[in-house]
């Protein structure tokens, strides 16, 4: 499934955790740590990099030799043909990398790079196709979208979600309005009311023992968090 067999780092602090540890273990990936920045571990771009930082620094010690001094800096253009052998020889070496067994790809999946061709030889008939697979994958994600979109409770009352039937006996909570006092803190009120009708976050309630005609309108408030939701359910459901 792709997976490398060494993987080569420098011992970063990403790279020693407990649990990416655990899963090179459970996948049967071993973890070898190299020197930090090495020329001989880390690639041939560094190689290459350290092989021309040796051969400027040999300039000053030619021409000090051949001059006695290091103001003869136009017989740099004698070691040109030498650089330009040094940089054929480094791409020599990257393309002789696949026959090697050297190149990026080898080294951290532990296989050559199959080709597009191979890999579509390489499938049964009935094998699920790229595209296949991208629309399996955004079903999934679509599903779970929508399921943890069901599952998180709303930040803000719905007053549409509370509904209370005429006849039903409730009792009126009025919250404190205190500063720094939640609106689970409060006052119930002692008298029971009867619904007559409910429009929306309107209640029109009956004190038991009045005669009609003497009707309150209650409103039902739409900024209460959850933990009032819990309590105004609780309120409405009295006498049931």
């Amino acid at each position: 499934y792709g997976l490398m067999r060494e993987l080569r780092t420098d011992g970063g602090p990403c790279f020693i955790g407990k649990n990416f540890n655990r899963w090179l273990a459970q996948n049967a990936v071993s973890h070898k740590v190299v020197n930090r920045y090495s020329p001989f571990e880390n690639g041939l771009a560094e190689k290459t990099v350290g092989g021309l930082k040796a051969s400027m620094r040999l300039f000053p010690e030619v021409l000090r030799s051949r001059y006695h001094d290091s103001s003869h800096w136009y017989e740099v253009g004698y070691f040109i043909p030498m650089l330009l052998q040094v940089a054929s020889k480094a791409v020599r070496r990257l393309n002789d990398r696949p026959y090697l067994g050297t190149t990026p790809f080898t080294l951290w999946y532990g296989r050559e790079r199959r080709s597009e061709e191979d890999t579509r030889l390489a499938m049964k008939p009935n094998e699920p196709t790229v595209e296949d697979l991208a629309k399996h994958r955004n079903e999934i994600q679509d599903d779970f979208e929508r399921e943890r979109y069901l599952r998180e409770p709303g930040i803000r009352y719905n007053p549409r979600s509370l509904k209370i039937s005429p006849g039903q006996k409730v009792k009126v909570f009025r919250p404190s309005a205190l500063p720094g006092v939640g609106h689970s803190r409060g006052l119930l009120k002692k008298p029971v009311y009867t619904v007559i009708s409910q429009e929306g976050v309107d209640v029109t309630l009956l004190e038991i023992g009045k005669s009609p005609g003497e009707e309150t309108v209650e409103h039902i408030r739409g900024d209460v968090d959850a933990q009032d939701d819990r309590l105004c359910n609780a309120v409405s459901q009295w006498g049931q």
